[in-house]
């Protein structure tokens, strides 16, 4: 194991560089897997529908950070679906 000499301090963390936890604001991929699942809608199918992004949820996936805007026409298409 690595240590740092003595008087050196370790630098922080960028928060830019961690994945951002907005979308569990407003819902989760998890929420999204469901009604997904229970709708027989193929994540790519959802993200077309929704923003017109068939990668969106791949892109979630992976720490995409979602503009208000993006995240509001996710919320209501959700809404949407689980109003069915």
């Amino acid at each position: 194991m690595y240590t740092l000499p003595t008087g050196v301090r370790p630098a922080k963390p960028d928060p830019r560089a961690f994945p951002s936890t907005q979308t569990v604001t407003y819902f989760s991929l998890a929420r999204i897997y469901r009604i997904c699942e229970r709708h027989g809608i193929a994540h790519s199918r959802f993200g077309r529908d929704a923003v017109n992004d068939p990668a969106l949820i791949a892109d979630m996936r992976n720490g995409r950070r979602l503009r208000p805007e993006t995240r509001s026409r996710v919320a209501a298409h959700l809404a949407a679906l689980e109003g069915c």
